[in-house]
């Protein structure tokens, strides 16, 4: 065979070798990037979880303290119902001592 030209063929076996190597290490990458992408899926996915339970925390939270306002408001006006009881009942009191 022509020495030039096996040569090149040793080249090109050469170059096949590099690149079969280069595929097979880009292989295991993708397999460790893929590895990678699950987990953080999988992350996202718990976080997402996570919030969705939050702001229904959230939720119940805002409407327990509508409620709790509307408790505190109640209790004011039953507070000046029964102050003005009171006063009615020292002033009947006092009315029937004399």
């Amino acid at each position: 065979m022509n020495p030039l030209i096996k040569s090149y063929l040793d080249q090109i076996d050469g170059e096949l070798a590099a690149l079969a190597d280069n595929a097979g290490a880009l292989t295991e990458k993708l397999a460790d990037v893929e590895a990678s992408r699950n987990e953080l899926l999988k992350d996202f996915w718990g976080k997402e979880k996570e919030v969705a339970i939050q702001k229904e925390a959230a939720r119940g939270f805002s409407e327990l303290k509508e409620r709790a306002t509307a408790l505190e408001e109640r209790e004011q006006v039953l507070r000046e119902h029964l102050s003005r009881v009171l006063a009615y009942t020292k002033a009947l009191t006092e009315e029937l001592r004399q």
